[in-house]
């Protein structure tokens, strides 16, 4: 039984707009809940992956700033030393004198009676006064802007004393008379006395006054070899501003930010890098959360236990400088053990509930809108459905005589109703007949691609040929025009040598002009081709001998072994052509010491010359660019030899003309086969 066309309009129509509109009833009764539990688990799975990739980025940070630091005191120091050794040998002299000496940890005095040290006949002084020059630690400051020490060993232990320094106190002035003790006020020893006394440089993170450095420190030797002192370069760890604004700048969602505190000695609990910079230098060791736990102490120590920038992460309610009431915050940290800092990151739960909120709201705008939006849609298409369907099915034969009248212009329009009816026969007509019309156009459209194409490589070659031809006349002019100058202060020798670069360069334009000449005809069609039964041994032989002069310039064996009587059916001009442009280019890329062979082997019924070679190779993806315009692969031989970049796509045009094919097998540093094959003619 057939539904009539109308009744099926009316149907559809109806269908269409009162199933979407049930849809939406039940999924937005079934789904709400479920829609905001996802809704909620994903906002926290977000607030997570965010502060994830902000602490990474903190902590590349931190290593890229680390490690450009210590290279940069690796440099200062051995412009240090430079300096430090240009004025003469350091030594210490028999006279005596006092210094007034303070560990620089714990701020023990004492006096000590010391030689004075001097370099080279300068005694070192005991300059404090920071307007007054130090040799050395001053200059080391002018060029680098780093600090600079020069330390005196002040007994067998190895403690060492500041006696030249640019490293400032807390009043501004040199810090000489402090010295860093053998051993630490815990009773270890200290890193950088132990690698310098055992004649090792040591680099990395120290305390230097009253402040953490990136450090290096090496030994000074006397003339003896005997350790007397050490000289320090060393730059604050966190002393680049870029660095510093970068932190402060990045924000976390809409109120986060990033933090940096110090997590042993004396700035444990301390704020290195707090929010907006507020609360730098502030310790907070004892600072208590909202529920009166010690959240930063958890934080230092958990992250004390944290390797390689693995992460942890804490929730509690933390109240900020202005703020009335606490909030709740969700922050990521880890230890970034080179500085001796925990980085962190934290965000408010407060920034990612309005805007789960916010979703919330769309999510229940959308389903009330969506379902008003069917209703009226439901009552407009049932109306519209029912006064269409009555009116479309007269107009049906006509819209068929229109297709078919289209079919001897316009094919932009396509029919895709496929039913039984008139509408589906019309659709079948008009659409083979489009199929028919669009298969020759799309065949005309790829004609046009191909014929665009191939002029834009044309267009690219010539670019590339207009190029190399005004490099050779650049070179005569320049040279030209420097023998006419200076042809009276010029020698005969240095004449003989102008000439000789003229004479290379106007070989070079000449063969690159010969070259494209013969291109440009055989692409025109004028280079006639007269195939005959020719001697292949006879051929080989010829231009291995043309070629024997060169190849023993450069010490390479070169010869033929195509036996007698092999012949092949070409043209002897192109093939010789051929046969001297790959003997060239194997010897052009053939080391003293190697080979150069032609040789030929029946198969089937054509014959391939083989020109093989000992040379450099070829890597597979150069051979890709070899014989093709739109490339145009050229390289130097292994003594500097040029070429026109044009024998091989000659070749490949010759071997293509007279019916055969040409190929590559090639390894880097193993060498290359040039092989191509011409008909076979068996000698009568």
């Amino acid at each position: 039984m057939k539904i009539r066309l109308k009744h099926q309009i009316s149907g559809v129509a109806f269908l269409a707009a009162v199933l979407p509109v049930l849809a939406i009833l039940v999924l937005s009764f079934f789904q709400r809940k479920q829609a905001s539990a996802y809704i909620n688990n994903t906002m926290q799975e977000m607030i997570i992956e965010d502060l994830t990739h902000v602490i990474r980025d903190f902590y590349s940070l931190c290593e890229t700033a680390n490690d450009f630091t210590q290279q940069y005191v690796n440099h200062s120091l051995n412009i240090a030393h430079e300096k430090l050794y240009q004025q003469g040998q350091v030594k210490l002299v028999s006279k005596k004198i006092t210094w007034h000496a303070v560990n620089q940890f714990d701020g023990q005095q004492s006096d000590i009676l010391l030689p004075k040290m001097a370099i080279g006949r300068s005694w070192l002084g005991q300059n404090k006064d920071i307007n007054i020059q130090t040799a050395v630690v001053d200059d080391v400051k002018t060029l680098l802007g780093a600090t600079c020490t020069i330390f005196q060993r002040m007994n067998e232990q190895g403690d060492m004393l500041r006696v030249a320094t640019n490293v400032e106190t807390l009043d501004h002035s040199r810090a000489i008379g402090t010295y860093i003790p053998a051993v630490n006020p815990d009773g270890s020893d200290n890193p950088v006395i132990a690698s310098v006394m055992m004649g090792k440089t040591f680099h990395g993170r120290a305390y230097v006054v009253n402040n953490w450095y990136l450090t290096a420190y090496e030994t000074i030797k006397d003339e003896n070899e005997t350790i007397i002192g050490m000289l320090y370069v060393g730059v604050k760890q966190e002393s680049a501003e870029s660095f510093r604004e970068s932190i402060l700048r990045t924000k976390v969602g809409n109120k986060g930010y990033l933090y940096a505190l110090g997590s042993s000695g004396d700035q444990k609990g301390q704020y290195i890098i707090s929010k907006n910079g507020k609360r730098d230098s502030e310790f907070i060791w004892n600072e208590k959360d909202a529920d009166g736990n010690y959240s930063v102490r958890d934080i230092i120590n958990n992250a004390r236990k944290l390797q390689n920038g693995k992460i942890k992460q804490k929730r509690y309610n933390k109240k900020e400088l202005n703020d009335i009431e606490s909030r709740e915050i969700i922050t990521l940290y880890t230890y970034f053990e080179p500085w001796d800092w925990v980085i962190g990151a934290i965000a408010y739960e407060e920034d990612y509930q309005d805007a789960k909120a916010n979703v919330d709201r769309v999510i229940s705008s959308l389903v009330t809108q969506s379902i008003l939006f069917g209703l009226i849609t439901l009552i407009l298409v049932t109306i519209l459905a029912i006064y269409l369907s009555a009116k479309i099915t007269k107009p049906l034969i006509q819209m068929a005589d229109a297709a078919k009248a289209l079919t001897a212009g316009d094919i932009s329009q396509t029919i895709t109703y496929s039913g039984e009816d008139e509408v589906g026969l019309l659709a079948k007509s008009y659409n083979k007949m489009s199929r028919e019309i669009q298969t020759q156009r799309e065949k005309l459209q790829d004609a046009n691609k191909q014929l665009t194409e191939a002029n834009t490589t044309k267009d690219k070659f010539f670019s590339i040929i207009a190029h190399d031809l005004k490099n050779p006349f650049n070179t005569l002019l320049t040279y030209s025009a420097t023998l006419v100058k200076q042809f009276n202060l010029l020698d005969k020798n240095e004449i003989k040598k102008g000439l000789e670069t003229l004479h290379n360069t106007s070989k070079r334009g000449y063969n690159l002009l010969v070259d494209l000449l013969t291109w440009a005809r055989s692409q025109s069609g004028k280079i006639e081709i007269n195939c005959d039964n020719i001697d292949l041994n006879q051929i080989s032989h010829e231009n291995v001998s043309l070629l024997s002069e060169r190849a023993k310039e450069k010490g390479i064996k070169i010869y033929s072994e195509v036996e007698d009587n092999v012949f092949a059916y070409a043209d002897k001009n192109m093939v010789s052509t051929v046969i001297r442009n790959l003997l060239t280019n194997a010897v052009k890329f053939t080391s003293a010491g190697g080979e150069v062979k032609i040789s030929a082997q029946h198969t089937g019924d054509h014959i391939h010359i083989t020109i093989a070679d000992t040379g450099i190779g070829i890597c597979k993806e150069n051979i890709k660019k070899l014989f093709r315009l739109d490339t145009f692969y050229r390289t130097m031989g292994t003594e500097k030899e040029k070429g026109t970049g044009l024998g091989l796509i000659l070749c490949r045009e010759f071997v293509e003309k007279l019916d055969g094919k040409i190929w590559i097998e090639s390894e880097l540093g193993k060498g290359s086969r040039f092989i191509f094959t011409l008909p076979l003619v068996l000698l009568k």
